[in-house]
């Protein structure tokens, strides 16, 4: 990365690149045109974020004592107790994020992951999310200038934090902001709101 280049910047595709977008890379990277939307009091807000990452930060810990502990009584472990600490921590945060379960975190708040299908969402989208936490929940403040609450690790993995009873009130139209992070272009989804679905219930 030369001097001066940022380590990630920003791109709003036109309509037309949007098109492009759509029809050029839907085999490869299947790239969704429509997604579910969920009421705005039904998803996680700034403090609930909060009070779920402290609460599961306080599970990494008790995970992480036991292993550096036990580097500590057996030096020869050293090498295998990062790997070992990672895992765990991908098995909670990631893996366990996919189940109707969840994290400690969200099951005490209330709180459930999914996709933009208003599914649960997929061990690869828990695994995105996951691999954003390097910036120590700093994008939760994102979610103060995103109409659907998300983080930015929700936008670039294509997931909604939502309360465990909500059900979606209607579907919106999926652009996609690409952003340019080390050199590598990512188009990341923005769900826009449309007209509600007969089904949608009244908020």
């Amino acid at each position: 990365m030369s001097a001066g280049q940022p380590f990630m910047t920003r791109w709003t595709p036109t309509a037309e690149r949007v098109k492009v977008l759509d029809v050029a890379d839907r085999d490869s990277s299947e790239l969704l045109t429509e997604a579910v939307l969920f009421a705005h009091s039904d998803l996680a807000g700034f403090r609930a974020r909060v009070a779920i990452m402290a609460i599961d930060g306080i599970v990494l810990v008790l995970v992480a004592v036991p292993l550096l502990m036990l580097q500590g009584l057996y030096p020869t472990w050293g090498a295998t107790t990062l790997p070992l600490m990672a895992l765990s921590w991908w098995a909670y945060l990631g893996a366990l994020k996919t189940t109707r379960f969840g994290t400690l975190g969200y099951r005490i708040m209330g709180f459930r992951l999914v996709g933009l299908d208003g599914e649960p969402a997929s061990i690869l989208r828990t695994t995105a999310r996951f691999l954003l936490l390097h910036w120590g929940g700093l994008d939760t403040f994102w979610i103060f200038d995103d109409e659907n609450r998300q983080t930015f690790r929700d936008k670039f993995a294509g997931t909604y934090v939502v309360r465990r009873a909500a059900r979606p009130t209607g579907r919106g139209r999926v652009s996609y902001d690409v952003y340019f992070m080390l050199g590598a272009a990512l188009p990341v989804p923005v769900v826009h709101p449309t007209a509600p679905t007969a089904n949608a219930r009244r908020v």
